[in-house]
């Protein structure tokens, strides 16, 4: 979710979610395996709402659009089967959004935001060039105290561009089919 002025929001799906991932595995001594993976999803998440302090003018609105990540991998090989724990930088392009409908005020920021995941998953092989497999990754991005992008803010006190605070806290479930070039 994303914080506005205390505002917590669930981010809903708003369309097609699809990506890809490219990895190497550098080093396999007995059934230890090491590796690196980066991979992209091109993504929709978004959520409006009204502000808890004027309900009838202000909103706010949060939208992930891009998540990205570069990751390290150590696991453990037995048979036809790698389960695997990943861990890395991860980075997403969020947009945050305030609008004062009253005073025909728009606050926005929108930038690439960088954080951090963490996963576990497992490939079953099931030929000598292709696996399935399934992925559980969290993210955490964050943005803090930027300042946003504010035509007709004003200035003076209780005025001016404001800060935006935000994060994003991701949780995936992947579906894998792997191509091995050996």
């Amino acid at each position: 979710g994303s914080e506005v002025l205390g505002t917590k929001f669930n981010l809903n799906t708003c369309g097609f979610i699809g990506g890809g991932a490219i990895g190497y595995n550098f080093l396999q001594r007995e059934c230890i395996v090491v590796g690196v993976e980066a991979g992209a999803i091109d993504l929709c998440l978004k959520k409006r709402r009204a502000s808890p302090f004027f309900p009838d003018s202000d909103r706010y609105s949060s939208n992930l659009q891009w998540l990205a990540d570069v990751k390290a991998r150590i696991g453990y090989a037995h048979k036809k089967l790698l389960t695997y724990v990943t861990a890395g930088w991860a980075c997403g392009r969020s947009v945050l959004k305030l609008v004062d409908e009253t005073a025909d005020i728009t606050s926005r920021s929108k930038r690439w935001v960088d954080g951090w995941t963490v996963g576990a998953g497992f490939d079953y092989r099931l030929y000598s060039c292709l696996s399935l497999g399934v992925a559980y990754d969290y993210y955490d991005l964050s943005l803090y105290n930027k300042t946003a992008s504010c035509a007709n803010c004003g200035t003076g006190v209780g005025f001016g561009t404001p800060k935006i605070k935000g994060y994003h806290q991701i949780q995936t479930l992947t579906f894998r089919l792997n191509y091995h070039f050996n």
